[in-house]
Formats: C-alpha cells, structure tokens, sequence
C-alpha cells in the first residue's frame, strides 16, 4: 500500500499537471498590448497644417486645424472616429474686398472718424467622419502598431475674419459683416496614410501622416456688399499637408507580472 508520503507527491504532481494544462488560457486571457491587437477607445488631440488647392489657394495661404476627435479601434486593428477641428490662417489673399470703403492710403474710415488699420485672416472649422486601418510592418513589435491607412468625409465652413485696430467700424459688426466675409460651406472627402504608434506601456502614443481632402463647398452669403452680387458659386476647395495627433488610448491593460500561489 502506497505510503501517505508517496499519496502527497502523485497529489502535487497531479495538480500541477492540471496547473500547466490551465495556465495557457489564463495567459491568454491576460494578453498586454505588446503581444496582441486590442480594441480600445481613442481620444486625440490633433493639429493639421495644409497648403490650399483649387479654389481656396485664390483665397488662402497656409492653414492650420487643431482640434479634438474621439473613435474606436477593434481587435482587427480598423478603427472609426470623429471630431471637431478649428481652421485659421493668417495668410489672406482675397483682401480687397473692403476697396470700396477704404480711404486713398488703405485704411478705414471707423465710426469716430479716425483713420484705422485692420486685420484680415481666415477662420473656420471642420467635422471630419473617418474609417482607417492600422498595418504592423515590423515583425515582433507591438501589433496594434504600424502604417495606417484612413478615407471619409468632412463637412467643413470657413470665412474671412477682420478686425479694426484703432476705431469701431459698424461695416465690420453685427449682421453688416456677412456682406464681406465670404462664407462658404460644404462637404468633402478627406485621405490619410502615415504611421501610428502605441507605446507597450502606455507612456507615448501618437500618429503622424499626411493628410489629403476634397471639398465640394458654394457661397453662402446672398448679396456681397463689395460687388452687389451673390455668394453663391460653387468651389472646389481642396487641402493638403502634415497631420500630427496626440493619442490617448482607454483600453483594460493586464497587468506587468502574473504572480502564481
């Protein structure tokens, strides 16, 4: 008959048989970031620099869009996300349209009757929609990180903004300055390809890429108080640059040691 001491070890060898049989599951089960794609939620804050095309290069130079936008990344490394982006530039080149109203050296004639400089830039903001996908490229790195490649639409608006130095100007207040700003609005398809990284320990994360859209936008404004005309034509409105985003990914990290009792 078998000894309780020899009982004991076939019990602590049987248990640890069963022990490693389990184990696999519960590693996988605790899978990091470093070792599998995981679905997380994203949150960005992002910042687009672009030279204009088309339309807008006869109305704008350099601009630049910072925002913030919010999506979903899947375990089959697609993602989904939206947001909301500012647009401004300083670079104006569609600036006579206060000729009209401007005395023999340039300046505005403002409600006191001082004699005022101005300032003419861009303004306006975006929704872009997107739908993306994330390629590792480098075998053995962080699967959730590599060459990514985005398409969507945008609904975007923008307009000159002006603002007088010395002296109120009642042309450019209120309801008198939609007869000046040239607003326009419409939609658009929007590309993007770059790379995205997610840090294994969630220190770093971020993407940087380059950024192409097309925009099918028209007037907005019924009468231009410069010309007497409407507002009203279409445009091909295009833009292209860099685009930098800062990402912070919410996602249920396993823990850096498994510990075994």
């Amino acid at each position: 008959m078998p000894s309780y001491k020899a009982q004991q070890m076939k019990k602590n060898t049987l248990f640890s048989i069963l022990f490693l049989l389990a184990s696999p599951s519960v590693l996988l089960a605790q899978q990091s970031i470093a070792d599998s794609t995981t679905q997380m939620a994203l949150l960005e804050v992002t910042y687009r620099g672009g030279i204009p095309g088309g339309d807008l290069a006869d109305r704008f130079g350099y601009l630049s869009l910072i925002g913030i936008q919010g999506g979903v990344k899947f375990k089959n490394n697609f993602y989904l996300s939206a947001g909301l982006q500012l647009l401004f530039g300083d670079v104006v080149r569609e600036f006579d349209v206060f000729e009209k109203i401007l005395d023999s050296s340039g300046l505005l004639i403002g409600d006191q009757g001082l004699l005022t400089d101005y300032r003419v830039n861009a303004a306006g903001w975006m929704l872009p929609v997107t739908v993306g996908k994330i390629f590792p490229i480098f075998p053995g790195h962080n699967p959730n990180s590599g060459i990514y490649v985005e398409v969507g639409g945008q609904y975007i608006r923008h307009r000159l903004g002006f603002e007088a130095y010395d002296d109120d100007v009642t042309q450019l207040t209120g309801d008198y300055r939609k007869g000046y700003d040239r607003l326009t609005a419409g939609f658009g398809m929007r590309e993007s390809i770059g790379y995205t990284f997610f840090d294994s320990r969630g220190y770093v994360n971020f993407s940087l890429g380059f950024d192409f859209s097309q925009n099918f936008t028209r007037g907005q404004r019924s009468i231009q108080f410069d010309t007497g005309l409407p507002n009203d034509q279409k445009r091909m409105d295009l833009l292209a640059g860099i685009r930098f985003s800062w990402i912070y990914p919410i996602y249920q990290r396993s823990p850096d040691r498994v510990y075994y009792y």
